[in-house]
């Protein structure tokens, strides 16, 4: 995993919310769990396509979501993250999960970020990924500036809950999880509690 550290700056989130938004209207995809808040799911077993960095991978295997995600999702990564993750605490195990259920691609990892974020922002230039699931901060605020789909780790339980893979409170669990591990802002966690309906994390 990069350096960079993870981003969960209230205003650049505000932007990821306004953006789901907006690529929820124009790709087709609809919200089937909350009126408060349009989020791009599959719809009629439509899948999304997420390139998954090292970053995101190791916040969801800590919070015991990993391998369900992967399992549940369309989800692509790169032998380059593999390599990554393989390095750090937790690897072998990590790296297991995404070699059984994930697509591995072979790509560049020429770019203006860390080797495993180049190689994710490569898997959507090639069109081999349609969205990005990562929690480094630099590279989410290239994602959007650029118009990427991107997500960050406190979104994947609410994902497999609207496209119903996850029981609520299953879902509740693992983002108290994930709230739990990473530097979310209040107003995250503030916009978070809307889309499950009052979590409390």
């Amino acid at each position: 995993m990069s350096g960079a550290e993870l981003y969960h700056n209230g205003d650049f989130m505000q932007e990821i919310f306004v953006f789901f938004i907006r690529y929820a209207t124009i790709n087709g995809y609809m919200d089937t769990a909350s009126k408060h808040q349009a989020v791009p799911v599959p719809e009629n077993g439509r899948a999304l396509e997420g390139g998954i960095d090292s970053s995101t991978a190791i916040i969801l295997y800590k919070s015991g979501l990993l391998e369900r995600f992967c399992a549940g999702c369309n989800i692509i990564t790169t032998d380059t993250v593999q390599t990554e993750i393989a390095r750090g605490p937790d690897g072998h195990d990590t790296a297991r999960i995404l070699s059984k259920f994930c697509r591995i691609e072979h790509v560049s990892t020429e770019g203006p970020f860390g080797k495993g974020e180049n190689s994710i922002l490569n898997l959507f230039k090639q069109g081999k990924a349609s969205a990005v699931f990562s929690d480094d901060g630099r590279f989410l605020e290239y994602c959007s500036k650029e118009n990427i789909p991107h997500y960050s780790s406190i979104m994947a339980p609410y994902l497999l809950y609207t496209a119903k893979k996850l029981k609520k409170k299953e879902g509740l669990d693992h983002t108290r999880s994930i709230a739990a591990q990473g530097r979310f802002s209040e107003w995250v966690l503030e916009k978070v509690n809307r889309m499950w309906e009052g979590g409390n994390f």
